[in-house]
C-alpha cells in the first residue's frame, strides 16, 4: 500500500530540489511509471492496489525548474485518456511558468 507522503521541513525552506523530491515521492511505495515529454522529470501512479489509490484515479506529478506539480483526476475509466488530460492541464501549468 502507498505511504502517505509529508513534504519534508528541508524542502519547504527550500534546502532540497525538486528532483530530489520527485525521486522520494516515487520510492514512496507503488509503482511509479515515467512519462516522456514533461518538464525535466514526469511520472505518473495509477489507482491499483499496489498504489493505494481507488480504481479509476492517476496522479501526475511534474518537474521543473524549482516547480513540483501534482495533478490528480478520478473518475475517468479509461487510464489512457485521463493521462492525456492530466498531461494538457500540465502543459498548461508548465507554460505559465
Amino acid at each position: 500500500m502507498r505511504r502517505p507522503y509529508r513534504l519534508p521541513k528541508d524542502v519547504l525552506s527550500g534546502g532540497v530540489g525538486v528532483l530530489h523530491l520527485c525521486d522520494q515521492v516515487a520510492a514512496s511505495g507503488g509503482s511509479m511509471k515515467a512519462v516522456e515529454g514533461l518538464g525535466e522529470r514526469a511520472g505518473m501512479f495509477n489507482g491499483t492496489p499496489q498504489n493505494g489509490l481507488p480504481s479509476h484515479v492517476i496522479i501526475l506529478y511534474v518537474v521543473k525548474g524549482k516547480s513540483f506539480i501534482t495533478i490528480g483526476l478520478s473518475g475517468m475509466k479509461d487510464e489512457n485518456a485521463a493521462l492525456e488530460k492530466a498531461k494538457r492541464i500540465a502543459e498548461k501549468i508548465l507554460a505559465q511558468l
